[in-house]
C-alpha cells in the first residue's frame, strides 16, 4: 500500500486533534486513528512510525491542555511555577506503535523563598495535576504503565531538587529497581513545559552518569534481561502454547534489546538523545561502532518499527498485550529470514554490550 494514501488521513487527524477541545473528542479520534482493523485490511506501509508519534505526541498535549482547564475551572488557577511534563518509554523516544501505553512524569521548580507550606502548596497542585493527567489519559486510550512509572506517582512528580536528590540515592543504593528507575529516565523526553527546567532536569541525570562510572557496569544485567529467542542452527524459537501460539514476543525479543543495548553505549559514552536512531547516529559520529555495524543496526531498527506497526493489525481484539506478539506464520518467507537476522545481530549487540560489565 502506497505510504501517501495512509498519510492523508493521519495528518487530517493532527488537525483535528488540535482543534479538540474535550477528552471525549480526543478518545474517539484516537479510536479512529489507531483502531488496528483500519490497518489490517489495507497493511501497514513502511516508515509510518515517525507520523504516528507525532499523532500520539498531539494527543498527549491537548489531554494535558484539557486538564489545565479542568484545573482552573476547578478553581486551582493555573501552574503556580514552571515545570516540565516528561515521557518516558517509547513515547520519550519517540517509537510508540498502534497500540502504546503511558510511561510519564514532571518535574517543577520550586522558588527558593518558598516558605515550607507554599512547597507544600505547590506539591499539592502537581500531584492533582499528574492524577488528572493519567486518569483523562487512560479514558483517551492510553492505559497506564505496569510498572506505575507515571505522574500520578510522587517518585516520578517531584520537584527538581528532589529528583536530584533521588538520582543520588539511586547511586548510593544501586538495587535492581534502582538501577531500573536509572534507565527509564534516560528515555525521558520534554512534551510540554519549561525547556530550560528540562535541560536542568536532563544535564543533572547526565553529570550523575559521568560522575559515577559503576554506575553503567550496574545497569548491564537490567539491559540484558530480555532473551531474544533464536536457538540452535538459527531456528526462530515461537510460543507454544495459548493464544499466541506460533508467535514470538516481538518487543521483548527483538526491539527491546536492540533499545537497551543501543541506550547503555549511548547512557556509558555522554549521548544525551533519547531516540534509539538518534542514539546509533551518535554513535557512529563517536566512532564508538563500526560504520558496517551502525548501518547494519539501523537497517534491522526500521524494520523492526515496521514490523511492531504489523504485529498490533494481527490479532482480532484491541488489547494491549496482543500488540506486542507477531505471528510468523502470516509473514513472507523472506521477512521471516530478515527477523532471523536481526535477531543475529541483537545477540551480537548483547554481547558486546556485556563488556561494560567488567568496568565496576
Amino acid at each position: 500500500m502506497p505510504l501517501h494514501t495512509l498519510h492523508n488521513p493521519l495528518h487530517d487527524a493532527l488537525q483535528r486533534v488540535s482543534n479538540a477541545t474535550t477528552v471525549g473528542e480526543l478518545s474517539r479520534l484516537h479510536r479512529e486513528a489507531f483502531a488496528p482493523a483500519s490497518y489490517a485490511s489495507s497493511g501497514v506501509p513502511a516508515g509510518l512510525t515517525p507520523l504516528i508519534n507525532q499523532l500520539h505526541d498531539r494527543l498527549i498535549i491537548q489531554t494535558i491542555r484539557c486538564c489545565l482547564a479542568e484545573m482552573k475551572a476547578a478553581g486551582m488557577g493555573d501552574p503556580p511555577v514552571p515545570y516540565a511534563f516528561l515521557l518516558f518509554g517509547s513515547g520519550g523516544r519517540r517509537e510508540q506503535s498502534l497500540a502504546s501505553d503511558q510511561d510519564n512524569g514532571m518535574v517543577y521548580r520550586l522558588p527558593p523563598e518558598a516558605s515550607q507550606r507554599e512547597q507544600e502548596e505547590i506539591a499539592a497542585y502537581f500531584r492533582r495535576f499528574g492524577q488528572l493527567v493519567v486518569t483523562k489519559l487512560s479514558e483517551v486510550g492510553y492505559p497506564p504503565c505496569q510498572g506505575n512509572v507515571l505522574a500520578s506517582n510522587s517518585r516520578w512528580n517531584r520537584s527538581l531538587q528532589d529528583w536530584d536528590t533521588m538520582f543520588r540515592e539511586w547511586n548510593e543504593t544501586p538495587t535492581w529497581e534502582n538501577i531500573r528507575y536509572l534507565l527509564v529516565t534516560g528515555d525521558g523526553r520534554l512534551l510540554l513545559g519549561d525547556d530550560q527546567l528540562f535541560a536542568r532536569w536532563k544535564a543533572d541525570y547526565h553529570q550523575l552518569l559521568a560522575d559515577n562510572p559503576p554506575l553503567i557496569a550496574r545497569c548491564v544485567s537490567n539491559t540484558l534481561r530480555h532473551r531474544v529467542p533464536l536457538g540452535l542452527f538459527g531456528r526462530i524459537i515461537t510460543e507454544v502454547n495459548g493464544k499466541f501460539r506460533g508467535g514470538i514476543h516481538l518487543k521483548n525479543g527483538l526491539y527491546l534489546p536492540y533499545v537497551n543495548c543501543v541506550r547503555l553505549w549511548s547512557l556509558a559514552n555522554g549521548i544525551t538523545a533519547t531516540g534509539t536512531l538518534e542514539r546509533i547516529d551518535a554513535i557512529r559520529s563517536m566512532h564508538l561502532w563500526e560504520e558496517e555495524l551502525c548501518e547494519t543496526v539501523q537497517r534491522h531498527f526500521h524494520r523492526i518499527a515496521d514490523l511492531r506497526l504489523l504485529a498490533a493489525t494481527q490479532w482480532q481484539d484491541d488489547l494491549y498485550e496482543s500488540s506486542s506478539y507477531l505471528q510468523l506464520a502470516k509473514l513472507p518467507r523472506e521477512t521471516i529470514g530478515m527477523v532471523r537476522q536481526a535477531m543475529k545481530v541483537a545477540l551480537y549487540l548483547q554481547k558486546i554490550t556485556s563488556r561494560y560489565e567488567g568496568d565496576r
